[in-house]
This record gives C-alpha cells, sequence and structure tokens, in this order.
C-alpha cells in the first residue's frame, strides 16, 4: 500500500523535474507525502532502503572528478573513451565523509543500514542520526570505502572532459540510471 502511495506522489511531481533539480524534486516530494498521508517522512523512506543493498555495479574504471562545497556534491567519473561512448557520472549529493581512494577500477556502492557502527568518528555518526543521511559503501578491488551523503545519483552523459555535470542541471546531465531515491 505505501508504494502505490508514493508511486502516485512521485508520478504527480514528474512534472516539476524539468525545472527543479533532483535534490530540490527529493525535498518536494517529502514535504508532499507529508501533507497527504500525515505520515513521517522517516517511515516512508525507511520502507524503500530496508531492502536496498546494491544500488550500481560497474566494471569500469572511475576517478575522483569534482566537488561543489555549495551542494556538498561529489562526483566520480568513468570518463567515455575508445571503449566507451558515454561517461558514467555518479553524483552524490549533500556529501559530508569520504573514506576513499581516489582510483577505482570497478566499483559497488550499497546504502549501508546501520552504518554508524562502521566509522569511528563521532561527527559522521552524528550526521548520521540525523534523517535523510546515509552511509554508503564504496567496493572496488576487494576494498571497501565509505562515503557519508543524502542521497546518490548515476548518470551517463557525452560530457567533455571539461565539463561536468555539478554545473548542469535537468537533462543536460545525461540519462538517469541509478539512484539511491525512490523513483
Amino acid at each position: 500500500m505505501l508504494g502505490a502511495q508514493f508511486r502516485k506522489v512521485h508520478k504527480d511531481w514528474q512534472k516539476v523535474e524539468p525545472q527543479v533539480g533532483s535534490y530540490f524534486k527529493y525535498i518536494l516530494i517529502q514535504k508532499r507525502c507529508k501533507e497527504l498521508y500525515s505520515m513521517k517522512e522517516e517511515k516512508l523512506y525507511q520502507t524503500h532502503f530496508n531492502d536496498m543493498k546494491e544500488i550500481f555495479k560497474s566494471d569500469r574504471y572511475f576517478t575522483f572528478f569534482d566537488f561543489a562545497i555549495s551542494h556538498g556534491q561529489f562526483l566520480l567519473r568513468s570518463q567515455k573513451n575508445n571503449e566507451f561512448v558515454n561517461n558514467i557520472d555518479i553524483i552524490f549529493s549533500d556529501t559530508t565523509y569520504i573514506q576513499s581512494f581516489s582510483r577505482l577500477n570497478g566499483l559497488r556502492i550499497s546504502r549501508i543500514g546501520n552504518g554508524v557502527r562502521n566509522i569511528g568518528y563521532d561527527t559522521v555518526k552524528k550526521y548520521l542520526g540525523y534523517d535523510n543521511n546515509y552511509l554508503f559503501e564504496i567496493e572496488s578491488n576487494s576494498e571497501k570505502y565509505f562515503i557519508a551523503a543524502s542521497f546518490v545519483t548515476v548518470f551517463e552523459n557525452k560530457l567533455e572532459f571539461s565539463e561536468s555535470s555539478l554545473s548542469i542541471s535537468g537533462k543536460e546531465k545525461g540519462i538517469e540510471i541509478a539512484t539511491s531515491l525512490i523513483k
């Protein structure tokens, strides 16, 4: 039942997406859910994340590519080349903690439930204690790395090396191929 309510609310807000970025769409959906169903957002979003394990997986080579301080956006990119015609951009939003190697040959991204116990820093634990803040695990070459952020979205695009998907919005970012947000 709860899933059907979300699909209806999301459908109502799909019209908003071209004018508003993903982060703001997320906030608008939260507000609308509260108004329509008089439920706590934690209940609604927790239902979605309970079953979530893997968000995205790729065998491609990724590097730290960009960071936008104003929105805490962190970009990992697998650059297009002779073998691949598109970039893959992984954007973490409201990023507050990054523990990772800067070059990753293949990766798997998962959202960790109860991730607080995996981190030994009180400030990160405090951040993860707030609603809608999560710990994401990146596994690469049998090693595990962690990023604390509100959500992650993955795009496929044809941007040039000098272009960052953090400085553009909407459809120009490319085709969304994965996200930790509800669809």
